[in-house]
């Protein structure tokens, strides 16, 4: 595997921050984390593991106190003491200096870990087979009698202020990947006490284990995935229907039904398959080049547990190449412990299928953790590996695979796995996602819809879906069951016309989420982040399990519960962060610092923009199958505060991004005693971003007149601008920007804040609901009635209806 190398490994640290005895060693990495290792045989692993990369943080100050039998390593966050014997309770201690979140115990013990658990914001798990939310109920085909409550396992942030990474099992790896060493019987222990500064943990982490890499833009747009036998021309047909439809994909997904399934029984099962199904598709060549030409990428399905059999098309070139006579028709055996294997495993699989038009592989693998030797597990080399193999040529590398431990983050994307299609997984799913950033692992891909198993629900789809849109990956999905399909216009009216707004939405968000992407890599900010990561010190923030930070701009907490039959509303309860947040989808100000139970119909789910945020989409009428950077954009912006975004280009696909080949195109919104928004002329490459933009500015909250002039360049442009009253969108034309001019938009210095349309609200809220006519009535007299607020409250306790339909009533009243 020479060809392969693990780049800007660097894992020596600094001599000055290691303290060393014949059999221990302590590497002071900063002044809140520190390396402890035991070797019984004074051997130590300088080299790199699946979890660490580098150690050569800059020298921290500290102190050391040495006698014969204690060791003392003081920082300013902690305290180790250290007998100098094996690592034992009584032996090795830190005590965490100035950790005010500790409850009564402040000094860890080494072992300890039920101390460890305590308070642990939890990880991640690398299979939701056959789960139902965070229920497991066993492998499909088999299953258990009772279900098994699903352990996420410990993950580096924890509200007491401490974790422990152990790196004791990891193989010590040489700088191509390749595992070199393996001791079972050292201990190799990281401790981190960083309070709760979760964003400065998790920079240190990815300094320690590595950036994430940014992941191709083509990613970024809606994924079709089937496990269904299409034929090549039904597979043709349901792209024209896409188009047809108007829903953009950028990624076409083949499960296993591409490759020879029902094979001769003599050679096993047909789960594993490199060679195209003729029968379904002859001209499968012809096919991926009319994909690419439509702006899709894809992806195949495999399964490698089984090898390469005697059926396979490039069976008897590879039986060669590993000292097999074809003719005997012993299978090829996969094996992660051969260099020979792997060579061959790309050069003469994979590699001739790329060049056919695959993009990248899903690798679905079965065999666990099994290999012939210690240290070899498959899932992890299988993914690092084939992220490799991909960026050989200078592409980013992509490896769509399960899950496999710490520092999987280096080889995106993640695939959680086959749910069942209830309400309790789409429950689980928004928590499931936010807890990986925990570990590093930002770019989780879901089974949109859910498998199969479950039930038939129109509105569970849709709101599946909705969450799809604002979760790192969007990919449809679901199972060969007939009734179980996922085009949007196999739903009803309703539900088609929701799913596919949130569809060309996902597409429309494209630029944006590129940018986190770059964010994610440069400034090591996950895509999705805990609310608690923002507001560490806040209780309600650790409540509300299911809402996040979707980027820098946008909070969320999905729809994930039925409606309700009184209503017809679906309710979340929710926590939003002090200050003034506008629901993107409904335009509807909320004034921050408190819970609160929100309502929403069918068309929308709660997302929020805080006042200042400033957010770049793709213009409607420029959605299509790619996703390159549009010439047509709508930037949002939300009144109330300052606040600026940097929009990011490059060219989507290779790894000139680290050699800073990208472009910026900087906006800023100044809401002061001088009100303006501005954007700069793109500065960087400027050939990475489109010659000249048409551009529409949209200014939510505030009143129809609140805009005064626009100036491009020193020139004064005609102001022309549209208003949505019911939303308070103040829409302005802009026009066509050169990549080398900026604008600047001056709003009247006396420009408020428009009032949530609070009557047109409750007639909207109280015509859904499915209760008598004269309750309506007295219902909406009262939302229009002079009286405050906590009369109306009182007046409306007074009526005989359900407590959700109160409670969407007092939501209005409430708001702001």
């Amino acid at each position: 595997m020479d060809r392969f190398i693990i780049k800007n490994a660097k894992p020596n640290a600094d001599p000055s921050s290691i303290i060393q005895g014949d059999k221990y060693r302590f590497t002071v990495l900063t002044e809140r984390m520190i390396r402890m290792e035991y070797s019984a045989d004074g051997r130590f692993a300088d080299g790199i593991t699946q979890a660490v990369i580098n150690r050569d943080f800059p020298v921290p100050d500290f102190k050391v106190s040495d006698s014969e039998d204690r060791l003392e390593i003081i920082t300013s966050c902690m305290k180790l003491t250290y007998d100098k014997q094996p690592f034992s309770s009584s032996g090795l201690q830190i005590r965490m200096l100035g950790n005010r979140w500790l409850r009564k115990q402040e000094t860890w013990f080494y072992g300890d870990k039920e101390f460890e658990e305590q308070g642990n914001l939890k990880g991640t798990y690398f299979n939701l087979d056959g789960c139902d939310g965070d229920l497991n109920w066993g492998p499909p085909g088999g299953g258990w009698a009772e279900p098994a409550r699903i352990d996420l396992g410990v993950g580096l942030m924890s509200s007491m202020g401490f974790s422990v990474i152990d790196d004791s099992a990891d193989p010590v790896l040489d700088i191509h990947g390749w595992p070199a060493e393996y001791d079972e019987n050292r201990k190799d222990i990281y401790f981190l006490n960083y309070g709760r500064d979760y964003l400065g943990l998790l920079k240190d982490f990815y300094h320690l284990s590595g950036k994430q890499p940014m992941i191709p833009r083509f990613i970024l747009g809606n994924w079709w995935s089937r496990y269904y036998s299409y034929t090549q021309e039904e597979y043709m047909e349901l792209m024209d229907a896409f188009e047809a439809h108007g829903i953009p994909l950028s990624m076409s997904v083949f499960d296993m039904g591409w490759h020879l399934v029902d094979i001769d029984p003599k050679y096993g099962k047909g789960w594993t398959g490199y060679t195209w199904n003729t029968d379904l598709f002859p001209d499968h060549e012809g096919m991926l080049k009319e994909l690419h030409n439509r702006g899709k990428h894809v992806t195949l399905n495999v399964h490698p547990a089984d090898g390469v059999r005697a059926f396979e098309s490039m069976y008897p070139k590879l039986a060669e190449a590993m000292g097999i006579d074809p003719a005997s028709e012993l299978p090829v055996e996969f094996d992660a412990t051969d260099k020979k294997f792997w060579k061959a495993y790309f050069d003469i699989i994979h590699h001739p299928m790329e060049e056919e038009g695959v993009d990248f592989w899903w690798m679905d693998w079965q065999q666990g953790g099994n290999s012939r030797g210690a240290g070899f597990d498959p899932q992890w080399m299988l993914n690092q590996y084939h992220y490799l193999d991909i960026a050989r040529d200078g592409k980013r590398g992509m490896a769509f695979s399960r899950y496999g431990g710490l520092g999987s983050h280096r080889y995106p994307i993640g695939f959680s796995g086959s749910t069942k299609i209830t309400w309790r997984s789409l429950q689980f799913q928004p928590y499931f996602t936010a807890t990986a950033s925990n570990l590093g692992y930002g770019w989780y891909s879901h089974d949109i819809g859910g498998h199969r198993g479950g039930i038939s629900d129109d509105e569970l789809a849709a709101r599946w879906v909705q969450f799809g849109t604002f979760s790192p990956i969007m990919r449809l999905h679901s199972s060969n069951d007939i009734f179980n399909a996922r085009e949007p216009w196999k739903y009803t009216a309703d539900c088609e016309r929701v799913m596919t707004k949130f569809l060309r939405l996902r597409h429309r968000m494209v630029p944006y989420i590129y940018t986190m992407n770059y964010r994610a890599w440069h400034d090591d900010r996950p895509l999705i982040e805990p609310v608690y990561y923002l507001y560490p010190d806040k209780r309600e923030a650790y409540e509300i399990k299911n809402e996040y930070f979707f980027g820098s701009e946008l909070l969320v907490d999905p729809v994930t519960h039925k409606k309700d039959s009184e209503t017809t509303f679906a309710s979340e309860l929710t926590w939003i962060p002090e200050g003034r947040w506008t629901d993107v989808f409904t335009g509807i100000a909320y004034k921050g610092g408190r819970m609160i139970k929100l309502h929403r119909d069918i068309d929308s789910i709660p997302v929020f923009a805080k006042a200042g945020a400033v957010i770049p989409l793709a213009s409607e009428d420029t959605i299509g199958c790619s996703v390159d950077a549009p010439d047509k954009l709508d930037i949002c912006v939300f009144a109330g505060a300052d606040g600026c975004f940097s929009l990011y280009e490059d060219d989507g696909v290779s790894c000139d991004y680290l050699e800073g080949k990208c472009a910026f195109t900087d906006m800023r919104l100044k809401w002061g005693e001088q009100k303006a928004f501005e954007v700069d002329p793109v500065r960087g490459e400027k050939a990475l971003s489109p010659a000249s933009r048409d551009i529409t500015v949209c200014v939510y909250g505030v009143t129809a007149d609140a805009a005064e002039c626009i100036e491009v360049g020193n020139a004064s442009r005609e102001l022309i601008c549209e208003y949505d009253k019911e939303r308070h969108i103040l829409k302005i034309k802009v026009g066509r920007i050169e990549a080398g001019e900026g604008f600047k938009i001056s709003f009247r210095k006396d420009a408020g804040l428009a009032d949530n349309p609070l009557e047109s609200w409750a007639y909207k809220v109280i015509r859904r609901a499915e209760i008598d006519f004269a309750v309506k009535e007295e219902l909406y007299a009262i939302m229009c009635s002079k009286h405050d607020v906590t009369d109306k409250i009182t007046a409306i306790n007074t009526k005989q209806v359900s407590d959700e339909m109160k409670s969407c009533l007092f939501e209005i009243l409430t708001a702001v």
